[in-house]
């Protein structure tokens, strides 16, 4: 007897999530990390888990408008910012013949509301470069910087017991669904009970007789605030009334240099 023929689809192709200057460079057998903000036009790959929870922290900050994967390239010879593969490609054939560092790519580029845009580096703690890679970077910094970007170096725990490795894919997911997050109601609940002085999660869990799946949803609301670069979501996190701010979630700073 014939067996059927089953079709289990094709793998949508990286190109169409590929949109900024150029496609994230070959992995060689390492695993390429698909993941997705709204804040960058949906799906993004990215080349670590590193740059993908720093896609996390730009997502989660109130203060991020959009943000892009290598949004450009810098032409270290001429000190120019390159936009499109074209001009990179003309760049590369023109210094094709020449000697040392002659291009520089950021991992981020940022938009924000009312501060200056800026560009970022991403690496994981303990692997920032040689002394090479830092004379490259700092060119291309100054570069960056004369063409009205702030720069910095993100440098992400390479500890994988830190509080981000768990709680920004949970805070991640549960700014995504904010018909969840706490009502009028409840909200005014959570502030009675932490306006006056910390309690911990589990505290004010048991007093407002919630699930702890809810502090997520509480902390990206603006309900509730407390120190995530470093405590752990679990019962012993201290947790304030945040009275609608969401200072804590610009968690950038903390890890730029």
């Amino acid at each position: 007897m014939t067996k059927p023929t089953v079709s289990y689809g094709r793998r949508p192709k990286l190109k169409l999530t590929e949109l900024a200057v150029r496609n994230v460079a070959p992995t060689f057998g390492k695993v390429r990390h698909l993941t997705y903000s709204t804040k960058c036009r949906g799906e993004l790959v990215v080349e670590s888990d590193a740059e993908r929870f720093v896609s996390h922290m730009v997502t989660l900050d109130p203060r991020a408008k959009r943000f892009w994967t290598q949004p450009f390239t810098v032409d270290l010879i001429d000190r120019r910012i390159l936009r499109s593969p074209v001009e990179v490609a003309e760049a590369r054939k023109k210094h094709s013949k020449r000697i040392g560092p002659k291009f520089y790519t950021p991992d981020f580029g940022v938009e924000w509301i009312g501060l200056t845009r800026s560009a970022k580096e991403v690496k994981l703690e303990g692997f920032e470069g040689d002394e090479e890679y830092q004379t490259r970077l700092r060119l291309g910094a100054s570069i960056i910087e004369a063409h009205g970007y702030r720069f910095s170096m993100v440098v992400f725990p390479r500890n994988q017991r830190h509080p981000f490795y768990s709680s920004l894919v949970l805070l991640k997911q549960a700014a995504s669904r904010p018909e969840l997050w706490p009502d009028e109601q409840l909200a005014q609940r959570i502030t009675e009970v932490c306006s006056q002085q910390s309690v911990t999660l589990k505290d004010l869990c048991t007093r407002l007789n919630v699930s702890p799946s809810l502090v997520p949803a509480m902390l990206v609301s603006g309900c509730v605030s407390a120190n995530l670069a470093t405590q752990h979501l679990c019962g012993t996190m201290q947790l304030s009334a945040a009275f609608g701010d969401l200072s804590h979630l610009h968690l950038l700073e903390g890890l730029s240099v």
